[in-house]
């Protein structure tokens, strides 16, 4: 077994594994594609006046901080996510991630998207019923947590392949 670079673990001829690096890169992905969609909500999401009178708008939840510190965590987030794409891309091309373990970081990071939208939903303004919030929780949450658990179910297949080939 050797190390390279300290970002991936190699056997002999089985597939890399990732290391603590490449574990950091993928939960960049994850958590700043989520949170990055969360703040897009308030770019793309939020009706012009114009169309709706939201003078005095109803909130499921209202954000719990300033404009300013919103648009400060979703630029964050924003090169977070491509920070860690980036480096899971390079270590791909250096053959230093097995390209399977996209899968997981793309279910994982479905579920993040999932999981930021839903919290863009819930933080809407609205005027009365938030029905989007009740359809977020009965069929996001669920599509979510079956998204994580296939990411959990790949990365433990993953792991036990590699394990094989060592022996």
């Amino acid at each position: 077994m050797s190390e390279n670079h300290g970002t991936a673990v190699r056997d002999h001829d089985s597939s890399p594994m990732p290391a603590l690096g490449l574990w950091a890169a993928g939960a960049a992905v994850v958590l700043g594609g989520s949170f990055a969609l969360f703040w897009a909500r308030g770019l793309y999401l939020v009706p012009p006046k114009s169309v709706t009178n939201l003078d005095d708008p109803d909130y499921l939840y209202r954000v719990p901080f300033s404009p300013l510190v919103e648009n400060v965590i979703g630029v964050a987030a924003v090169v977070l996510f491509c920070v860690g794409v980036v480096v899971l891309a390079r270590a791909t091309a250096r053959n230093r991630l097995d390209a399977a373990w996209w899968i997981v970081v793309g279910l994982a990071a479905a579920a993040g998207l999932i999981t930021g939208f839903t919290w863009a939903v819930y933080t809407a303004p609205t005027i009365g019923a938030n029905i989007g919030a009740g359809f977020m929780s009965l069929v996001g949450t669920p599509v979510a947590v079956a998204l994580l658990l296939g990411a959990a179910g790949t990365a433990l297949y993953l792991r036990r392949r590699a394990r094989r080939h060592r022996s």
